[in-house]
């Protein structure tokens, strides 16, 4: 199945609004003419694809058109929306489409509990990004990645980063990183708003004695219900992430952070490599749309150094915005206009 080279430009567009987080991908054909699109609204998600006869007519000759079924297939598993065990009967419901008498003017929709997108909230199309991270360098706004796989790479054969940290921060770096297992828990949280994700530095207040992770959890907790925000706490402590997580009933996501990121990088690892650097750095801005802040320190008042690493999300629209993102992906992958 191929896939149009415009989702590579348009990566993701997402809007955040108070009282509730929604998650759009919409991908074009040609003649801006959409082929598939999932949507998250915080109550479910929707997966929209095109009818079969207006697919076809986005190919000047027959022997153009890549096979419909698996297109559908490929949407499927490429979301990560529906386990392996569930495709079976939406792949008979695509089937029975195929055949009826007028199955052409039909779009179909499916709508999923948030419940099964615990773990796959970011994992949306995550096969069908290749590794543009790997490319980039530091003069880009996706350096970051750079600085992040030296980052991994360096780790000691301890349980931190010591000797990367020993050279960035000199005799410093123990206040910065290297704190013994479970204490000095961090965190911080952000609420979405109109445009961006707002840091809030109230749940600083994390200590070593256990306390802070009380602490965090019942802002978190607090805030969510009484402001009726989504929150998003990004901390260097995975067993509070998970226990806010399942106090919240909302997700978490966790990062190996002693691994590399592969040869070719989909979404998901894409969004891990943003959230890994929000936690490195503090901030990270996606385009003009999205501030994700996070935290990783041991301990202290100065919890991030300020840096703010822009990372570009072009819309299909801004093409030649996005193309020194694109200019190193290998012809092989893009060929004509499509990677398979």
């Amino acid at each position: 199945m191929k896939v149009p080279r415009e989702l590579l430009v348009a990566l993701f567009n997402m809007e955040l609004r108070k009282g509730r987080t929604l998650f759009e991908v919409r991908e074009y054909w040609r003649d801006d003419r959409p082929l598939f699109s999932g949507r998250f609204d915080g109550d479910h998600v929707s997966l929209d694809v095109i009818g079969y006869r207006d697919y076809c007519s986005m190919f000047p000759r027959d022997n153009d058109i890549p096979s419909y079924q698996e297109l559908i297939q490929k949407v499927l598993h490429a979301s990560c929306i529906i386990e392996e065990d569930q495709i079976s009967p939406f792949r008979d419901r695509f089937r029975e489409m195929m055949t009826d008498e007028e199955p052409y003017r039909r779009n179909i929709r499916f709508y999923y509990d948030t419940n099964s997108l615990m773990n796959n909230y970011f994992h949306i199309f995550r096969e069908l990004i290749p590794d543009f991270t790997r490319k980039a360098n530091h003069n880009t706004s996706l350096g970051v990645v750079s600085e992040l796989e030296d980052l991994l790479d360096r780790r000691s054969k301890g349980n931190h980063f010591q000797d990367h940290f020993r050279k960035l921060y000199g005799d410093d770096h123990e206040i910065f990183f290297n704190q013994p297992n479970l204490t000095g828990r961090y965190a911080r949280l952000a609420y979405s708003e109109i445009g961006y994700l707002r840091d809030d530095l109230r749940v600083n207040l994390l200590t070593d004695d256990g306390v802070g992770d009380r602490k965090i959890l019942s802002a978190f907790v607090h805030d969510s219900q009484d402001n009726n925000l989504e929150g998003i706490m990004v901390t260097n402590d995975a067993t509070m992430a998970e226990r806010a997580s399942m106090r919240m009933g909302s997700w978490h996501v966790r990062f190996d952070l002693s691994s590399r990121l592969p040869e070719r990088t989909g979404m998901d690892h894409f969004i891990e490599a943003v959230y890994r650097a929000a936690v490195i750095y503090g901030r990270v801005r996606i385009g003009d749309d999205i501030i994700i802040g996070g935290v990783y320190r041991g301990k202290g008042v100065d919890d991030w150094n300020g840096r703010i690493v822009d990372i570009d999300s072009a819309h299909d629209r801004e093409i030649e915005r996005t193309r020194r993102i694109l200019k190193d992906i290998p012809d092989e992958l893009l060929g004509t206009g499509y990677y398979s």
